[in-house]
């Protein structure tokens, strides 16, 4: 075994450089996997930054915004529909904050600059909770530097970055063009493409009566289902799904 004393000097600083390196690593900022150049500049990346880890998923990403003091107004549709008596509820948030959230510090963020879905699950309890494994967050963010949204998905616990506003109008550019059946309709570059076909905002129903959404008037059915905690909460807390379309028709990128 080594003893770290004078007559192994070089041992010892050796091990002090290699404990600098660990500690480091430790407090390493959350990078998501295949950021391309230059790196985004939207919320969703420099909020990452400032974590020591990565949220692994919804529950502990709402946590870190609620702390550091963002405003969230969460949405909420039923996948399955509104009469369905298993709802899978899909909370689409809108985060926005004043400038003075301490990490990262000074970061404003605009209503519409960053959106976020996450899903729920069924346990066989009977109880509602937010999804853990498989796909279970899907981000929007402007950056201000690109005037495009990038997209971001949360997948078993890890962060991708899928690409930008550019990226999916180059995929569906040549939509409108008749093709053979061997060719596909959309690009290769992002699985976003299929929905957001605009490069930004997206929201079916986008005008009253905004059928499987929930509001004030008219709350989705759970049916025998119980939420969990956090479900509860993020129920509580559910804004009119028209606050959503406002955002989603001022916020076009074509």
């Amino acid at each position: 075994m080594l003893k770290y004393n004078n007559r192994h000097p070089t041992i010892a600083v050796f091990a002090f450089i290699l404990g600098l390196m660990y500690a480091t690593l430790c407090r390493a900022a959350c990078i998501p996997q295949d950021l391309g150049t230059p790196a985004p500049q939207d919320p969703v990346a420099r909020i990452l930054a400032a974590q020591s880890a990565c949220p692994k998923d919804a529950v502990t990403f709402v946590g870190i915004l609620r702390q550091s003091g963002a405003r969230l107004e969460p949405t909420v549709v039923d996948f399955v529909g509104f009469h369905n008596p298993e709802p899978v509820l899909f909370f689409f948030e809108i985060v926005s904050s004043d400038g003075n959230l301490p990490s990262p510090s000074d970061l404003s963020i605009q209503r519409g600059d960053l959106l976020f879905g996450h899903f729920t699950n069924t346990t066989n309890d009977r109880r509602l909770v937010s999804e853990k494994s498989g796909l279970t967050v899907e981000l929007i963010g402007w950056d201000p530097n690109k005037q495009f949204y990038n997209f971001y998905d949360v997948v078993n616990g890890t962060w991708i970055y899928r690409g930008d506003s550019k990226d999916i109008l180059d995929d569906v550019q040549l939509l409108h063009r008749q093709r053979n059946a061997s060719e596909s309709a959309f690009g290769r570059r992002l699985r976003c493409s299929g929905c957001h076909i605009n490069g930004g905002l997206l929201q079916k129903e986008l005008a009253p009566p905004h059928n499987d959404w929930s509001l004030p008037s008219r709350q989705l059915p759970l049916g025998t289902l119980t939420p969990d905690p956090f479900v509860r909460e993020e129920l509580a807390n559910v804004v009119d799904a028209g606050e959503l379309s406002k955002l989603v028709s001022i916020r076009q990128i074509v």
